[in-house]
Protein backbone atom coordinates (compact mmCIF):
# COMPACT_ATOMS: atom_id res chain seq x y z
CA UNK A 1 0.00 0.00 0.00
CA UNK A 2 1.26 3.47 -0.91
CA UNK A 3 0.55 6.51 1.21
CA UNK A 4 0.03 9.81 -0.61
CA UNK A 5 -0.32 12.62 1.89
CA UNK A 6 -3.44 11.90 3.88
CA UNK A 7 -4.68 9.17 1.54
CA UNK A 8 -3.70 5.53 1.40
CA UNK A 9 -4.39 3.67 -1.79
CA UNK A 10 -4.34 -0.07 -2.23
CA UNK A 11 -5.70 -0.19 -5.78
CA UNK A 12 -4.77 0.73 -9.32
CA UNK A 13 -1.00 0.21 -9.33
CA UNK A 14 -0.82 1.89 -12.75
CA UNK A 15 -2.38 5.09 -11.41
CA UNK A 16 -0.08 5.09 -8.38
CA UNK A 17 3.00 4.57 -10.51
CA UNK A 18 1.96 7.36 -12.87
CA UNK A 19 1.32 9.82 -10.03
CA UNK A 20 4.52 8.92 -8.18
CA UNK A 21 6.53 9.36 -11.38
CA UNK A 22 4.86 12.71 -12.02
CA UNK A 23 5.66 14.07 -8.56
CA UNK A 24 9.13 12.52 -8.18
CA UNK A 25 11.09 15.62 -9.19
CA UNK A 26 8.98 17.87 -6.96
CA UNK A 27 9.37 15.45 -4.05
CA UNK A 28 13.15 15.48 -4.62
CA UNK A 29 13.10 19.30 -4.50
CA UNK A 30 11.31 19.17 -1.13
CA UNK A 31 13.86 16.65 0.13
CA UNK A 32 16.72 18.93 -0.96
CA UNK A 33 15.14 22.10 0.44
CA UNK A 34 12.69 21.17 3.21
CA UNK A 35 12.30 24.85 4.20
CA UNK A 36 11.32 25.96 0.68
CA UNK A 37 7.70 27.05 0.39
CA UNK A 38 8.11 27.11 -3.41
CA UNK A 39 9.14 23.43 -3.40
CA UNK A 40 6.06 22.48 -1.37
CA UNK A 41 3.81 24.55 -3.67
CA UNK A 42 5.23 22.77 -6.73
CA UNK A 43 4.70 19.37 -5.10
CA UNK A 44 1.13 20.33 -4.18
CA UNK A 45 0.43 21.54 -7.72
CA UNK A 46 1.69 18.21 -9.09
CA UNK A 47 -0.64 16.29 -6.79
CA UNK A 48 -3.56 18.60 -7.63
CA UNK A 49 -2.94 18.11 -11.34
CA UNK A 50 -3.58 14.39 -10.75
CA UNK A 51 -6.62 15.18 -8.57
CA UNK A 52 -4.99 14.11 -5.30
CA UNK A 53 -6.47 17.13 -3.53
CA UNK A 54 -5.94 16.07 0.07
CA UNK A 55 -2.26 15.38 -0.58
CA UNK A 56 -2.08 18.75 -2.34
CA UNK A 57 -3.73 20.53 0.59
CA UNK A 58 -1.28 18.98 3.05
CA UNK A 59 1.70 20.31 1.09
CA UNK A 60 0.08 23.72 0.56
CA UNK A 61 -0.54 23.99 4.30
CA UNK A 62 3.18 23.45 4.78
CA UNK A 63 3.94 26.09 2.12
CA UNK A 64 1.79 28.72 3.84
CA UNK A 65 3.31 27.85 7.21
CA UNK A 66 6.78 28.40 5.74
CA UNK A 67 5.81 31.57 3.89
CA UNK A 68 2.71 33.10 5.52
CA UNK A 69 2.87 36.31 3.47
CA UNK A 70 2.40 34.50 0.14
CA UNK A 71 -1.10 35.26 -1.17
CA UNK A 72 -0.69 32.87 -4.11
CA UNK A 73 -0.07 29.92 -1.78
CA UNK A 74 -3.25 30.77 0.12
CA UNK A 75 -5.16 31.12 -3.16
CA UNK A 76 -3.98 27.68 -4.28
CA UNK A 77 -4.88 26.25 -0.88
CA UNK A 78 -8.36 27.75 -1.17
CA UNK A 79 -8.81 26.27 -4.63
CA UNK A 80 -7.71 22.82 -3.49
CA UNK A 81 -9.81 22.92 -0.31
CA UNK A 82 -12.84 23.86 -2.37
CA UNK A 83 -12.32 20.74 -4.48
CA UNK A 84 -12.34 18.64 -1.28
CA UNK A 85 -15.59 20.23 -0.11
CA UNK A 86 -14.03 22.16 2.79
CA UNK A 87 -16.01 25.40 2.51
CA UNK A 88 -14.79 26.84 5.84
CA UNK A 89 -11.15 26.11 4.96
CA UNK A 90 -11.67 27.61 1.53
CA UNK A 91 -13.07 30.80 3.04
CA UNK A 92 -10.18 31.05 5.53
CA UNK A 93 -7.61 30.59 2.76
CA UNK A 94 -9.18 33.21 0.48
CA UNK A 95 -9.61 35.60 3.41
CA UNK A 96 -5.93 35.19 4.30
CA UNK A 97 -4.91 35.81 0.68
CA UNK A 98 -7.10 38.93 0.53
CA UNK A 99 -5.61 40.20 3.79
CA UNK A 100 -2.20 40.04 2.10
CA UNK A 101 -3.38 41.44 -1.26
CA UNK A 102 -6.61 43.34 -0.53
CA UNK A 103 -6.91 44.78 -4.04
CA UNK A 104 -6.56 41.46 -5.86
CA UNK A 105 -9.67 41.16 -8.03
CA UNK A 106 -9.01 37.49 -8.84
CA UNK A 107 -8.94 36.55 -5.16
CA UNK A 108 -12.09 38.53 -4.48
CA UNK A 109 -13.82 36.78 -7.40
CA UNK A 110 -12.81 33.38 -6.03
CA UNK A 111 -14.30 34.23 -2.65
CA UNK A 112 -17.43 35.70 -4.24
CA UNK A 113 -17.84 32.57 -6.41
CA UNK A 114 -17.54 30.38 -3.30
CA UNK A 115 -20.19 32.40 -1.48
CA UNK A 116 -22.50 32.20 -4.51
CA UNK A 117 -22.04 28.43 -4.83
CA UNK A 118 -22.87 28.01 -1.13
CA UNK A 119 -26.03 30.09 -1.61
CA UNK A 120 -26.92 28.00 -4.68
CA UNK A 121 -26.33 24.76 -2.76
CA UNK A 122 -23.61 23.47 -5.08
CA UNK A 123 -21.40 20.68 -3.79
CA UNK A 124 -17.71 20.88 -4.78
CA UNK A 125 -16.29 17.91 -6.64
CA UNK A 126 -13.61 16.01 -4.76
CA UNK A 127 -10.64 14.55 -6.64
CA UNK A 128 -11.73 11.31 -8.30
CA UNK A 129 -8.72 9.11 -7.41
CA UNK A 130 -8.90 10.09 -3.75
CA UNK A 131 -12.65 9.72 -3.58
CA UNK A 132 -12.40 6.21 -4.99
CA UNK A 133 -9.58 5.32 -2.62
CA UNK A 134 -11.46 6.59 0.42
CA UNK A 135 -14.58 4.61 -0.56
CA UNK A 136 -12.59 1.40 -0.97
CA UNK A 137 -12.55 -1.06 1.93
CA UNK A 138 -9.41 -0.72 4.04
Amino acid sequence: MLSLGLVSLSQSPELLARVEAAVASQRAAVDLEPQSAAAYRALAEAYAQHKFMRAASTHLATAVALEPANAEAYRLLGTVLRRTGDEAGTRRAYDAALAIEPGNAGLQKGLDDLRQSIRDGEVPTAGAPEAAAEAAPK
